[in-house]
């Protein structure tokens, strides 16, 4: 059997590729697919805080998020922050240095919402211009419909 991310021969019902280190699972009909929640993206079908989704808005910067499901991630992050600082301090500090990259994962999806390139995240450290950027992520709805950086997860 084939890995479907690098091609290599991997051994029949695997659930990790040995040579790229792809996550799979296997398929409705027995056959290994990319595991979902990367590689298909943000499934509508599944609730927001479904451990496949979570991980893609999380994880992937690729894609779309809008104001409710960038709100709802920020407190997410937010909110095991703080309860990670009141359990030691210590603890808080390695949340916040591990969840940086998913504040600025999901920063990226939201600008990709508003037909924004990620690279409007460099702007958030230059100051005045942050809080232009904080503003827009926070309170401008994004594009209707389909834009360049894919389809819109609100339903039509």
């Amino acid at each position: 059997m084939l890995c479907p991310y690098c091609k290599e021969e991997i051994k029949e019902g695997a659930l990790r590729c040995k040579h790229c280190h792809a996550t799979l699972q296997p398929g409705p009909a027995g056959q290994n697919t990319v595991f979902a929640g990367m590689a298909g993206g943000y499934d509508a079908a599944r609730p927001f805080l479904d451990w496949q989704n979570l991980k893609y808005v999380l994880l992937a910067y690729d894609g779309r998020l809008n104001r409710a499901k960038y709100w709802a991630a920020f407190g997410t992050l937010l909110a095991g922050g703080m309860v990670a600082s009141m359990i030691l301090p210590a603890l808080g500090m390695l949340f916040w240095f591990c969840a940086a990259y998913s504040h600025i994962v999901i920063g990226i999806k939201r600008l990709h919402d508003l037909d924004r390139s990620g690279h409007w995240m460099w702007l958030t450290l230059v100051p005045l211009l942050n809080l232009y950027v904080a503003f827009l992520m926070l309170f401008i709805p994004g594009t209707r419909g389909t834009n360049r950086f894919g389809e819109d997860l609100l339903p039509s």
